[in-house]
């Protein structure tokens, strides 16, 4: 049987209510020359039957069962088990429009040199926003990372894209972490050479109660500074930056404050400690409170900070 021009991995715990949906979006792509891996990450739910109801009506449907790891777990799983020319991800609580791969993946078949496509989303929750940049290249490594931390038209999402296969001879997600799409955006912008952003096509994000995305907790905090510092560091390099960095950063500082400040038995002192040992020292063109926020968290420590920033977050809410 010859392979597919492209494979479609779909990770799945948990996500009972959406799963028809999910894959019935899939099923209706106007491409038909796709394979569909359906990656069961040890679901508790009816989600594991559910795979194997689709798998057995529709060739194209394959599933992996394995025990909980995560979504980069589960992803990298799928990954090894594509056989496409192209690769793309749906998470299993989401859709995606009809047009969304035919047009695209035609795209990047009479275009060698591209390497990623980024596709239209609507983030449905959050306002129905329609995210979509006008249509262009973006090539080089320096052009790539100005364009993901200054203008921002490439997302920090995996699933409004579809990669060549060849890229993940290099890079996989990172697993045991909550952010998985960040790091691996950071890194892949690292190994590519042309992104194109298309206008064809949309991917529907849906925002849900209780998800991963809509709850605190501790170590999702922690895990998205450890992301964050690995952010600062890459994009320090570039001088085009600098005004991005400080308020990249500031954003970070002023996020675990109130946290800090919502979880009375957190302790983000750590945290703090490690965007404090990021900072480099050079002067900001930013605005008069962040840089004096900046150089009283170099100067006197996290410690100090900590106490006096929580005392005015205190003295505000009460006032």
């Amino acid at each position: 049987m010859p392979s597919p021009l492209l494979s479609i991995i779909v990770p799945i715990y948990k996500t009972e209510p959406y799963l028809d949906a999910c894959i019935k979006s899939i099923q209706a792509q106007t491409m038909q020359d796709w394979d569909l891996i359906l990656v069961d990450d040890g679901s508790p739910d009816n989600c594991p039957e559910m795979c194997d109801e689709y798998a057995a009506i529709d060739s194209r449907i394959r599933v992996i069962h394995k025990s909980n790891g995560g979504l980069s777990s589960a992803r990298n799983r799928g990954i090894d088990a594509a056989k496409g020319k192209y690769i793309a991800f749906v998470d299993s609580d989401d859709t995606i429009e009809p047009d969304t791969y035919e047009g695209n993946v035609a795209f990047m078949e009479e275009h060698p040199d591209v390497d990623v496509v980024q596709y239209p989303a609507k983030r449905i929750g959050w306002g129905d926003q329609f995210y979509h940049i006008p249509d262009k290249y973006y090539r080089g490594r320096k052009e790539l990372i100005l364009n993901n931390y200054k203008d921002t038209p490439i997302d920090n999402t995996v699933c409004m894209k579809i990669f060549r296969r060849k890229l993940f001879d290099t890079i996989r997600f990172r697993e045991g972490h909550v952010h998985e799409d960040k790091t691996f955006i950071l890194e892949m912008l690292q190994h590519i050479n042309c992104l194109y952003i298309s206008g064809i096509g949309c991917y529907n994000y849906y925002r849900r109660e209780n998800s991963i995305q809509t709850t605190d907790s501790y170590n999702k905090t922690s895990d998205w500074i450890d992301t964050e510092v690995l952010t600062l560091r890459n994009i320090y390099e570039f001088p085009e930056l600098k005004s991005e960095w400080i308020g990249r950063w500031m954003y970070n500082v002023r996020w675990l404050m109130n946290l800090q400040y919502k979880h009375n038995d957190w302790d983000v002192r750590p945290l703090l400690q490690l965007l404090r040992i990021v900072t480099p020292r050079f002067n900001f063109k930013t605005n008069v409170k962040d840089l004096f926020w900046y150089w009283y968290i170099r100067i006197l420590g996290t410690r100090k900070f900590h106490k006096h920033y929580l005392h005015l977050l205190q003295s505000h809410k009460e006032s």
